[in-house]
């Protein structure tokens, strides 16, 4: 049987987890400097330009340039 108490601890650092990362998704969209908060690096947003054919399968990420920061970003432009 599912001890309740566990998945509700499981579904609370989800849930937390998932708002963390859409704030952080609008600050550097917005233009806002992010540092990253295991290495406090500057976080980067990567998408790829349409100009470039070899950038075409390139997936959009926000990543700090120690890597303990990656988001795979799932839209085109």
């Amino acid at each position: 049987m599912i001890d309740l108490d566990k998945f509700s601890a499981i579904e609370k650092a989800s849930k937390k987890s998932f708002h963390q990362q859409k704030v952080l998704i609008k600050k550097l969209m917005s233009g806002q400097q992010v540092l990253c908060p295991k290495c406090q690096q500057v976080i980067q947003l990567s998408l790829p330009t349409t100009a470039d054919s070899a950038q075409k399968n390139k997936k959009s990420s926000i990543l700090c340039i120690k890597g303990c920061t990656d988001i795979q970003l799932d839209f085109v432009l």
